[in-house]
């Protein structure tokens, strides 16, 4: 039996398919945020942006 938190990872790899749209990389985008159990404000495009350049400058990347 397959563990049910993984169930947005079915949802990931059925919604690649179809990820030629905006709209498709969105919701491929929101279905591994959901498999990282990422949630709040940074479960958007810019919490997930603004994350990446936080961590980025904390860093010291160049």
């Amino acid at each position: 039996m397959q563990d049910p938190s993984f169930a947005p990872l079915a949802d990931f790899k059925r919604t690649m398919i179809t990820a030629h749209t905006k709209a498709g990389i969105a919701a491929a985008v929101h279905a591994v945020m959901q498999a990282a159990r990422v949630d709040g404000p940074q479960a958007s495009p810019k919490g997930l942006r603004h994350g990446f350049g936080v961590a980025a400058v904390s860093a010291e990347i160049r």
